[in-house]
């Protein structure tokens, strides 16, 4: 028995040798604790602090332990967290990784310079930073973490680099300083709340290599007054521009096929929106509270309009429902005070509830004179007092006569295709086209 506990006293110098080893380390007046990952590599990474943390702090490309000097290749998770007074922090080359939660809660951290080396960013990683102002990402990094930088709330500008593919959830959400956010052509996707609360964001590009933003993407960024969703993008999630107060206008592309619920809700300044006929779904409360849109035309591909999709639209005065739409669901265009104008072209109506419409004195429902008998017997379509024929022409006559069109005034102009191609007449290529103008709808040939 002694011979062996002598045998493992004599074992214990090299246990601490060993991956996983913990040590103090103090350099430039701050001591510093490390973990041993690598003996054979002699790489560590810091893990946390052995005293209080003031000021700056400077971590060394290389520390000593037993007289050995072992790369600084990390910073661990939490490793700095909640050292509300550090305020500079000084990363070496060396450091390929920074943890989760790595720097959360530094609310004097003013700033930091993430060096070249680092290929990724963990989760919550600068959350809470509140006092930071700017930061550099390199080209280096693939991947912000969720949460990354989220509640930085001293935050005015971010460069993302062109080798970042992903931003995750809640990546910079309540960052309420930032003005502007470029978005790479290398990004796919936008996570979840990613810039939710920006409230000082005005523009954000994105590119064509986004495929999907997500949920509440870019909720209550109440100063964001356009934003240009790509080709790429084929649905818009739930809220992603929920409470953007300040945005005016929108164009959806003719690759969203969905419209999630909420997505536009409380977008007090919008005064119109294209659907394209891709769309064949408008999520609940979808554009709900967009006090300021006049009118709006649902295109044939739409099969379901959500509850209170344009509820409480007090502007609205028009609205086209076409007769592809197999439901509508409750107060879907509830309180819209203003209402005096629906084209609804069915043949064969649909029924829906009572509280679709608050209103059945005010507008004029018109509507197929082949439906009018099915329109009075169906609800809530025969609710309406004032119920008209309409005819719902379609656009197969081309007109030719260049001199009745008025080029100083705005169209809708589309191509063949359904495209849509612009605002104007001017600087159109000869060629036939499709072009709108208020219920006017017909192709004209432009010489």
């Amino acid at each position: 028995m002694k011979k062996v506990l002598f045998l493992l006293i004599c074992l214990l110098p090299s246990v601490a040798t060993w991956a996983g080893a913990r040590f103090n380390y103090s350099y430039e007046g701050q001591t510093l604790t490390y973990e041993i990952i690598n003996e054979t590599e002699q790489t560590c990474m810091v893990v946390g602090h052995a005293n209080a943390i003031n000021g700056a702090v400077t971590i060394p490309r290389a520390s000593k332990y037993d007289g050995e000097l072992y790369l600084v290749v990390g910073i661990g998770d939490n490793a700095f967290e909640d050292c509300s007074s550090l305020t500079s922090i000084t990363i070496p080359n060396s450091v390929t990784s920074i943890g989760e939660w790595a720097f959360g809660w530094c609310s004097s951290l003013t700033s930091v310079t993430i060096p070249n080396s680092v290929t990724s960013i963990g989760d919550c990683a600068f959350r809470g930073c509140s006092s930071l102002t700017s930061v550099t990402i390199p080209n280096s990094v693939t991947s912000i973490g969720i949460g990354a930088f989220d509640s930085c709330s001293a935050l005015t500008s971010v460069t993302i680099p062109n080798s970042v593919t992903s931003i995750g959830d809640y990546a910079f959400e309540f960052c309420r300083s930032l003005t502007s956010i470029t978005i790479p052509n290398s990004v796919t996707s936008i996570g979840d709340n990613a810039f939710e609360g920006c409230s000082s964001l005005t523009s954000v590009t994105i590119p064509n290599s986004v495929t999907s933003i997500g949920d509440y993407a870019f909720r209550d960024c109440s100063s964001l007054t356009s934003v240009a969703i790509p080709n790429s993008v084929t649905s818009i999630g739930s809220s992603v521009f929920d409470g953007c107060r300040s945005l005016t206008s929108i164009t959806i592309p003719n690759s969203v096929t969905s419209i999630g619920d909420q997505a536009f809700y409380d977008c007090r300044a919008l005064t119109s929106v294209t659907i394209p006929n891709s769309v064949t779904s408008i999520g609940v409360k979808a554009f709900s509270l967009c006090s300021s849109l006049t009118s709006i035309t649902i295109p044939n591909s739409v099969t379901s309009i959500g509850g209170r999709a344009f509820g409480w639209c007090s502007a609205l005065t028009s609205v086209t429902i076409p007769n592809s739409v197999t439901s509508i669901g409750w107060y879907a265009f509830y309180y819209c005070s203003n209402l005096k104008e629906i084209y609804y072209d069915a043949e064969n109506p649909i029924t829906a509830w009572k509280n679709v419409f608050s209103n059945y004195k005010q507008p004029t429902l018109y509507v197929n004179a082949s439906a009018m008998d099915k329109i009075k017997a169906t609800i809530p379509w025969s609710l309406f007092e004032k119920i008209e024929a309409y005819e719902f022409s379609g656009i197969d006559d081309i007109t030719v006569d260049n001199k009745q069109i008025d080029y100083s005034a705005e169209y809708e102009v589309y191509n063949l295709n359904g495209q849509k191609i612009g605002d104007s007449l001017e600087n159109l290529a000869p060629g036939v086209y499709i072009i709108g103008q208020g219920r006017k709808v017909e192709k004209r040939m432009i010489k």
